[in-house]
C-alpha cells in the first residue's frame, strides 16, 4: 500500500472516501477506482453493470476532490486520483488475481461521445464495442488506445503490468467513458452496450 498511502489512506477520513467491494463470483470483476468526484458516475456504472452481470464489484468513491498534507514545512494540495498502475490496495489486487475477467470503468475528459478502450483485451473488446455502437448508438465513437495513432489517447492504454485490470487469470479491459456519456440520462444506454460487449467478449475467449 505504499502508493495508496502516498496520497492518504482511502479508508480514513483524510481522503473522505468510501471503499466498497462485493464478491459474488470468480468469473467477472467490475471495478471503478476513481469514483465519486474524481471521475463522476463511474462507480454507478460499475455497480449497475455488476448487478446486471451478477459479478463481483469494487468501487472507490471520493467525497473530496483534493486534500492537503504536510511535506516538511510546506502544506501541499493533493488530488485523490491515483493512476491505475499505482493503485495498490491489497484487497483489490487479491480480488483481481482471483477473477478470470476484469472490466475497469474510468472516465475521461478528452472529448464528448467517445469510449476509449485499453489493457490486455483492448483489441477484441474495442472491435466488439464498435460493432454494437453502430447498431445501437451510432453517435458513440470507440477508440482503441493501444492502436490509435493519435498521441492524446496513449496515456489511456492501460498496459502496465501493475494495473489491476491486467492481473486477472484470463483477460482484462480498461473502459474510459466520456464525461457526457456518464451523465444520468446516458448511463442506462452505456450500461446496455457494455453489458452486451462483455457477454460477447467472454464468449469469444472461451
Amino acid at each position: 500500500r505504499r502508493h495508496t498511502r502516498l496520497q492518504g489512506d482511502w479508508s480514513s477520513d483524510v481522503c473522505s472516501s468510501d471503499l466498497k467491494s462485493n464478491t459474488n463470483r470468480n468469473l467477472i470483476l467490475i471495478t471503478a477506482i476513481h469514483g465519486g468526484c474524481i471521475e463522476k458516475n463511474t462507480e454507478k456504472i460499475a455497480m449497475e453493470l455488476s448487478a446486471e452481470k451478477q459479478s463481483s464489484v469494487y468501487t472507490f468513491i471520493a467525497k473530496k476532490c483534493s486534500y492537503s498534507a504536510n511535506i516538511g514545512q510546506n502544506s501541499i494540495l493533493f488530488s485523490p486520483h491515483l493512476s491505475s498502475a499505482y493503485y495498490d490496495d491489497p484487497n483489490l489486487l487479491k480480488l483481481s488475481k482471483n477473477h478470470d475477467y476484469i472490466f475497469s470503468i474510468h472516465g475521461h475528459n478528452l472529448e464528448n461521445n467517445s469510449i476509449i478502450i485499453g489493457a490486455r483485451g483492448c483489441d477484441n473488446f474495442s472491435n466488439i464495442l464498435s460493432e454494437l455502437a453502430k447498431q445501437e448508438a451510432n453517435t458513440i465513437k470507440i477508440v482503441n488506445a493501444k492502436s490509435s495513432k493519435n498521441m492524446k489517447y496513449h496515456h489511456l492504454k492501460g498496459s502496465s503490468s501493475k494495473n489491476h485490470v491486467n492481473l486477472g487469470k484470463k483477460n482484462g479491459v480498461q473502459i474510459e467513458v466520456a464525461k457526457n456519456l456518464r451523465s444520468v440520462k446516458n448511463i442506462s444506454k452505456i450500461i446496455t452496450i457494455l453489458s452486451k460487449a462483455i457477454d460477447k467478449f467472454i464468449e469469444g475467449n472461451k
